[in-house]
């Protein structure tokens, strides 16, 4: 989990994700100059102190850019896309694996293997090196406990389609953008196609409150504006 690691240990490691260049960019550019350019999709709360870390410990400037939270990861995924041939960034850090797959398929990354993450299990890292995975998130339903009786506590993502709650008191965010596609992903590889379908179409359908992002959710379920909804552990936790 990623609050089980220093910051320390994630600033060593958070560098070895995936590298955005040609291998000349990798093999050189890096050696010559004393700043780093990082695209990433992970909350400037949380990736802001391991920047500031990395660069006590390294004495080198990191320059980030941040996406906004509607278009988690996917805004970064484009314009990494479109920048394919005059790469502007020299990291993506990312807590979302699908489109990664993607940009290595779409062949804008190239393999760098981190000395520094050794020590993850190698289900964790691309076996030709041009991603690395070194915490993890779970999928959670968050509750607003003075709404929700403890006996009444959702058990699955599917109690959401009981009629029991009012809709609008549930809420998601797109299933298009960041963890949230790859939620959406994970529940049609189980699944026939149809199934997965039919289940965000009921939560349509029903009328489920539908916001630009986790942290959305994270701030209405905790307010009382909703009765709970489906955010990331990170979010859970704050």
């Amino acid at each position: 989990m990623f609050c089980r690691m220093t910051k320390a240990k994630i600033a060593l490691v958070f560098i070895s994700l995936v590298l955005i260049a040609t291998t000349m960019l990798v093999g050189c550019k890096q050696q010559n100059k004393k700043e780093i350019i990082i695209y990433t999709s992970v909350d400037q709360v949380f990736s802001e102190p391991i920047f500031n870390e990395f660069e006590k410990e390294t004495g080198i400037r990191v320059l980030p850019v941040y996406d906004v939270e509607a278009a988690k990861t996917t805004g970064l995924v484009n314009r990494l896309i479109t920048e394919k041939n005059h790469p502007q960034a020299d990291v993506f850090w990312n807590g979302e694996f699908v489109q990664t797959i993607l940009l290595k398929e779409d062949g804008v990354l190239a393999p760098y293997i981190s000395p520094n993450a050794s020590d993850i299990p190698s289900q964790y890292i691309d076996p030709q090196g041009y991603w690395t995975g070194f915490a993890g998130r779970a999928r959670v339903l968050l509750v607003n406990t003075n709404l929700v009786a403890p006996a009444d506590y959702p058990k699955s993502i599917f109690d959401l389609l009981d009629d029991k709650w009012p809709a609008k008191e549930i809420g998601i965010a797109y299933p298009v953008f960041g963890s949230t596609a790859t939620e959406a992903a994970a529940l049609y590889a189980p699944l026939w196609p149809e199934q997965a379908r039919a289940f965000y179409q009921e939560l349509h359908d029903r009328g489920v409150t539908v916001v630009d992002g986790i942290s959305v959710i994270r701030s209405m379920v905790s307010s009382g504006q909703l009765m709970m909804g489906l955010v990331d552990t990170d979010d859970a936790c704050v």
